[in-house]
């Protein structure tokens, strides 16, 4: 039985019947002028979805405004002013046919080396200061999607190349079941490039790097949490990141940016040779692990700072360290792929991908200390992080899906081919990958306790590390192939040994 937690103000709390609730809430019809049908019907007046999700979307509203009535006692029209009367706005209507969007240079050969069991995706995850309310999360993402037109569609075969087609929808969220950056299904036109889930207080965004790279996917993680938090009654914490879902999108959000970089005098290689990997029989089932660990931010700023690096220059060496404790060969070179975004030196705003990476190799014979390493990473890294190579990469990227004869070849020849390719270039061609998604001093106050970042399972034996610190914890996330504990063990004692406090938590 379908039971609600009801707020009885200052007598403590009671659970009650779902049918009691409901009673109640077609009660309030008729008391003090609240008219439940006049404010369903001005909520949704502007929605023109088939009935089944018309229904739906309507019955996410009566939730929303139960929750809102008997957790926060707020009047039935209180309730209704707090969800928004323009939550939906017009955007629930059928999409004109011509509402379609190209991938980006970038993302044109995701879909094309992309199979059931192996996706390349992301997750993005905020840790909040209490349980969520789906209900009101569900009501957020409504409020928020159509502020992100790229995100509101479906991944399409074409002739030549495979296109995002608009959807209007109820984009749903899901209770977290699955494995973190399970394959999202593709199939029907019922389906959605992304993924919205929570468990007990974690809320997690999974997106298809057909979609975004961490910065759009970012935007949007920060923009609903937003509107889900001023359902819940928080005042207004930041503006930084968040955007108007009052506004229309700005056509620079949407555009293909790669065409726009400055053309290279020479192109830049993605990799090249066979990379070191990690020991341990790869599982099955991808990711096989997903560890964190939950660091200090003054902590870990300071150790590097002491040591002569950045916080990502230390994290690199240190990684390098536990590959070489942890890998299948004594000899080779190592390679870490560092994704670097394009915004930086292109005052762009597209939410697209629009990122680039740095490869930092070093020879196993050269791995021996922090000290040694920490020199060795930080002039690769002064010196692979600038414009100039990485305009030499998107030249290489734009080399590839605009050569006149992979573009005129059908769509299953063409993904022969670049799978072909892509397989010969990134399989096994690195060690590992960090991602630095970079410090928030605190947007949402104590609202949120922290942010984690998780890259989706790797090619190979690769490891995948994401990196994000807010307020005063950095989480450094590992997201594993294989059940070997070598890695995180030896990064581990690494990270402790330098004084740092760590703390473990994860499927380890």
């Amino acid at each position: 039985m379908t039971i609600y937690w009801v707020n009885l103000v200052n007598s403590g709390y009671l659970w009650i019947p779902a049918f009691l609730v409901e009673s109640k809430l077609d009660m309030s019809i008729s008391q003090g002028g609240a008219d439940l049908k006049k404010y369903l019907s001005e909520i949704m007046a502007e929605v023109r979805l088939p009935r089944r999700d018309f229904r739906l979307l309507e019955a996410d509203v009566r939730e929303g405004v139960k929750y809102l009535m008997y957790n926060t006692s707020l009047t039935l029209e209180e309730a209704f002013e707090r969800i928004g009367y323009d939550i939906f706005g017009s955007f629930y209507m059928p999409p004109d046919h011509s509402e379609w969007y190209p991938l980006d240079s970038a993302a044109k050969v995701y879909p094309l080396s992309m199979t059931t069991a192996r996706m390349s995706m992301y997750r993005i995850s905020a840790n909040m200061d209490r349980e969520v309310v789906p209900e009101l999360l569900q009501l957020a993402l409504h409020a928020v999607i159509k502020r992100f037109p790229t995100f509101a569609t479906i991944l399409k075969r074409g002739i030549f190349w495979h296109y995002l087609d608009a959807r209007r929808k109820r984009f749903v969220i899901e209770k977290e079941e699955k494995i973190p950056c399970s394959p999202i299904k593709l199939d029907t036109i019922r389906d959605q490039v992304f993924r919205l889930v929570y468990f007990k207080n974690r809320i997690s965004l999974e997106v298809i790097h057909c979609v975004s790279d961490g910065y759009g996917g970012m935007a949007l993680l920060k923009t609903l949490l937003a509107e889900y938090m001023r359902m819940l009654g928080v005042p207004d914490l930041c503006k930084e990141g968040i955007l108007d879902i009052n506004e229309s999108p700005d056509p620079e959000e949407l555009i293909d940016a790669f065409p726009m970089v400055d053309r290279a005098e020479e192109m830049t290689a993605y990799g090249s040779g066979r990379a070191i990997q990690i020991r341990g029989k790869r599982a099955i089932v991808q990711p096989a692990q997903i560890i964190h660990f939950h660091i200090p931010s003054a902590e870990l700023m300071q150790t590097a700072k002491s040591l002569g690096g950045s916080v990502t220059c230390y994290l690199l060496s240190a990684m390098f360290l536990a590959a070489k404790a942890a890998g299948k060969k004594r000899s080779g070179v190592f390679r870490i792929q560092v994704p670097v975004n394009m915004r930086q030196y292109y005052p762009i705003k597209t939410l697209r991908n629009f990122s680039m990476y740095a490869t930092i190799s070093i020879p196993y014979d050269e791995v021996v200390t922090m000290e040694e390493l920490i020199p060795m990473v930080d002039w690769q890294l002064k010196a692979k992080i600038t414009k100039r190579p990485l305009d030499g990469m998107v030249a290489n990227t734009l080399g590839l899906v605009c050569n006149p004869l992979l573009r005129r070849a059908p769509l299953f020849l063409k993904g022969f081919l670049i799978s072909q390719i892509t397989n010969n270039i990134t399989r096994k061609s690195f060690t590992a990958v960090l991602s630095n998604l970079g410090n928030d001093s605190g947007s949402f106050g104590s609202f949120v306790k922290s942010f984690e970042a998780i890259p989706g399972p790797c090619n190979s034996n690769q490891v995948g590390c994401g990196i994000m610190s807010y307020n005063d914890t950095a989480i450094f996330s590992i997201t594993k192939p294989t059940h070997d504990h070598s890695f995180e063990a030896a990064l581990y004692k690494i990270l402790t040994s330098s004084g740092l406090t760590v703390t473990v938590s994860g499927n380890y």
